[in-house]
Order: C-alpha cells, then structure tokens, then sequence
C-alpha cells in the first residue's frame, strides 16, 4: 500500500502490545517475524519464543493484535508459527476459543496489572510521596506526577487496567479485583512475588528463544 510506513507499524505494535504472561511488549521479546498492511488488511506473522511457550498467552497477543487492527479500520489476519509442541490446529482451536471468551486470559491480566502497579507505586514513593499520600492519589494526579522514566509501566498499567474493565478515571490504588488497596504493605509483598515469577519467565523466554532461533538470524525490525 503506497505511503504506508510498515517498519513505523511494525515498531508500533512490538511496542504496543504486550504478552500478558510475562507482562512484556512483543516487540522486546522478538516474535514478530513479518508485518504487511495491503488494502486495509493488516498481516502479522508471529515466532514463539520456543516450543514450549504457553498457547493461552499466544492466544491473547493474536486478540490484541486483531483489536489493534480493529481500532484502525483495518483487517488482520495473524498467524502463529508451527513451532509450538501443540499442533497448528490446537492452536487455532485456542485462538478462537480466546476470542469467545476472553476472560480465560484474566489470570495473566491480574498478574500484569499488579506488576505494573508496582513498578508504578515504587516509581511514585522514589519522588517522596508516602503512603498515605499514595492511597488518596487519582488516575489524573498519577499521570502528572510519574517520572518520564515510568512511562512504560504506566502505558502497561493503562494496558491491563483496561483489560480487566476497571474505571480509567477515579481512584489509582485499586487491587485488580476493583476493590481498593487497604494494606498497601501486604499488597506490595504479593507484588513482589509476582514481579520476580514474571522477571524469570520473561527471561526464560527471552534467551531460550535466541538459543533456539539462532540459526533463523535475528529476524526483528524487518517486513519479513
């Protein structure tokens, strides 16, 4: 398609869309193999990291990638690499069923977004703020007050928090049940365990995948 700038889309969604297993943008952990946007149809191939990569979340960065299309009026059509121990049609099969019911991924929203709102708080208290300051703060008073060095874990806070339906607006330090956060001490310790079971899967992802697409070549940043 003439004037269309496919390595800037290609950027956009590796930077956009985010695995909801391991709470990272696509475009970091290195699966995006081929991007082709014809006639309002947006093409996406992807690689997963390794034959054992959970089909659920594969699942769930197809969905974002459809939606992401979807808000610009375009079509997509996303395929998944036959690299994963499940056969093709498995994988279809989860697809779809993602697609009819999106709340089997809320397990890995819940885990993103409570990450996210970690990196977030610890962001916030860096600039002085207490505890009891932390706990009145609005969504709009957040966004005035995150560092620029935060931004991402905000975009990816944003990110789930829309995912799991909670209010744009209102109240910042909502757990990712909606209910507000009481013991912000309790919370921050269960955040952590998430934090560092997210931290060893992302790297277990990210460098069992150079290992075994190493004689593929890079493959990222390219059209393909």
């Amino acid at each position: 398609m003439a004037g269309v700038d496919i390595a800037a889309i290609w950027r956009d969604i590796g930077s956009s869309i985010r695995d909801p297993a391991v709470n990272r943008a696509i475009g970091e952990l290195g699966i995006i193999r081929h991007v082709e946007l014809d006639s309002g149809r947006l093409q996406v191939r992807l690689r997963p990291c390794t034959p054992e990569c959970w089909p659920l979340a594969m699942a769930g960065i197809v969905r974002a990638i459809r939606r992401y299309a979807e808000e610009r009026g375009w079509r997509a059509e996303v395929q998944v690499e036959p690299a994963m121990l499940i056969p093709p049609e498995s994988m279809d099969s989860v697809i779809r069923d993602v697609e009819r019911h999106p709340e089997r991924l809320r397990e890995f929203w819940e885990g993103s977004y409570t990450v996210s709102l970690a990196h977030v708080v610890g962001a916030l208290q860096a600039t002085g703020l207490d505890l009891s300051r932390l706990a009145s703060l609005t969504v709009a008073e957040v966004e005035r007050l995150i560092p620029e060095s935060a931004r991402d874990a905000l975009e990816a806070w944003r990110t789930w928090r829309r995912h799991l339906g909670l209010p744009e607006g209102g109240l910042f330090l909502l757990a990712a049940d909606g209910g507000p956060i009481a013991d912000l001490d309790t919370w921050a310790r269960r955040a952590r365990l998430a934090l560092v079971t997210q931290r060893t899967y992302a790297a277990i992802c990210r460098e069992t995948a150079d290992a075994y697409h190493a004689s593929e070549g890079d493959g990222s940043g390219g059209t393909g």
